[in-house]
């Protein structure tokens, strides 16, 4: 993983957040997988399950957005979560550098 975070929300609720940069066609984006673990619980688990009514949605988006998606319903504040993709977008765009770079030097 190029990138992994971990919140802890008020509630006690844990948040984990891993990211891969992916060579998308000719430009390069990010995979995001967001896992969760409740104060009482013992292991992390997605925060969007079969019986969750966005469930339907979340398997209609390609992997950038379902993972935003399930970002948006783990918990996070939006000042995290805005925070967590500008982080992300920076790394896509650190490697996009490095990309060209190795393509400019081959």
């Amino acid at each position: 993983m190029d990138f992994e975070r971990e919140i802890t929300l008020k509630t006690g609720r844990c948040v984990k957040v891993f990211a891969n940069a992916v060579q998308n066609h000719s430009r390069v984006a990010f995979e995001l997988i967001v896992l969760v673990k409740d104060p009482d619980e013992n292991t992390f688990y997605p925060p969007i399950g079969p019986n969750h009514s966005k469930y339907w949605q979340l398997k209609r988006l390609n992997a950038q957005l379902a993972g935003i998606l399930q970002l948006r319903h783990s918990g996070v504040s939006d000042r995290e979560m805005k925070q967590i993709l500008d982080e992300l977008n920076e790394m896509v765009t650190d490697n996009e550098a490095s990309h060209a770079a190795d393509l400019k030097y081959s």
